[in-house]
């Protein structure tokens, strides 16, 4: 793998020095850039692998510089031929900032507190394309979410609904005994590799199922997956 070009926004010049410091120290990672607001972390994204996004920034704030680098915007009109996959840091203060984040297309949300490692690893799980949710993050998401009143209600979002018109809450019933422990490890908020360390199989064979998840419940990203998970009352 090579090295992952992360840009960090953060208004905060002691946070976002901190951050910068952390994340160019690891050998894996290089960072391409520290803002201080969304307007120029989303000038600067198509250089980045991913980007370390604050909520709260002046300009141009968080939610909307997420939306903007994931839909490959940018002032200039141009876009990405891969957009940058985006890590949201928050705070218990802003709960209710973080189901916009999500609808904004971010990968994955973390604690602002986390352990320094936390940091990284989540960088590095994003960068492979697995999406993070810090499990302390998810109960502020959940408090969000309303259970559907059946499993089998139409969804309302062109994003959760299969090409053939089906909907995805009926592939609750069609998860095998594997997918369904894998569903369960994955909105506790572990890893690939973590999930197969714990059941004791391959990690391309946890790769695999957690397709299938995101197939069978039309989602995005494992964030997108606890979503469906709580929305249909599996939490």
């Amino acid at each position: 793998m090579g090295v992952i070009r992360v840009l960090v926004a953060e208004d905060q010049a002691l946070i976002r020095q901190s951050f910068a410091q952390l994340i160019d120290a690891h050998p894996q990672m290089k960072v391409i850039g520290a803002v201080g607001d969304g307007a120029e972390a989303v000038r600067l994204a198509s250089g980045a692998d991913v980007v370390v996004m604050d909520i709260r920034m002046p300009v141009m704030d968080g939610i909307e510089a997420t939306r903007q680098i994931v839909r490959g915007a940018s002032p200039g009109g141009a876009t990405h031929a891969s957009a940058p996959k985006v890590l949201v840091l928050t705070t218990f203060r802003e709960e209710s900032l973080v189901l916009g984040a999500l609808e904004a297309g971010a990968a994955g949300f973390l604690l602002k507190d986390s352990d320094p490692r936390e940091l990284l690893s989540a960088i590095m799980r994003i960068h492979r394309g697995e999406g993070v949710i810090d499990p302390k993050v998810t109960p502020m998401v959940l408090r969000h979410v309303s259970p559907r009143t059946t499993h089998f209600e139409q969804s309302a979002s062109a994003s959760s609904t299969h090409g053939d018109g089906s909907d995805p809450t009926d592939a609750e019933t069609q998860f095998t005994p594997r997918e369904q422990e894998i569903l369960d490890l994955v909105c506790q908020g572990l890893s690939n590799d973590e999930i197969a360390r714990r059941l004791v199989v391959a990690t391309t064979t946890v790769k695999t199922h957690v397709k299938a998840l995101l197939t069978k419940t039309g989602s995005r990203s494992r964030v997108n997956l606890v979503i469906w998970a709580a929305k249909n009352g599996m939490l």
